[in-house]
C-alpha cells in the first residue's frame, strides 16, 4: 500500500498486507478515516492469489511509517 499526497507526482515507501500472491479487490476510506482493503490473497509458494478472502484495516500513521 502507499499513499501520494501530491496528486501521484510522489509516492510514500509503502506497506505490505501479506508477501505472498494476492492482489486488492476494493478500497475504501471509511467514517473513521480509516482505510480498509478487501482483497485475494494465496499462501507462500503458490500461485494462486484467489485462494482466500482478507479484509484489512489500517490508519494513515501505519501506512506512513517507513
Amino acid at each position: 500500500m502507499r499513499i501520494s499526497r501530491d496528486e501521484g507526482a510522489t509516492w510514500s515507501a509503502g506497506r505490505t498486507l501479506w508477501p505472498h500472491p494476492g492482489s486488492y479487490s476494493d478500497i475504501a476510506v471509511l467514517d473513521d478515516g480509516s482505510i480498509a482493503v478487501v482483497y485475494e490473497r494465496g499462501g507462500k509458494g503458490t500461485t494462486h492469489y484467489w485462494d482466500e478472502l482478507h479484509f484489512a484495516r489500517f490508519n494513515l500513521e501505519w501506512l506512513e511509517q517507513p
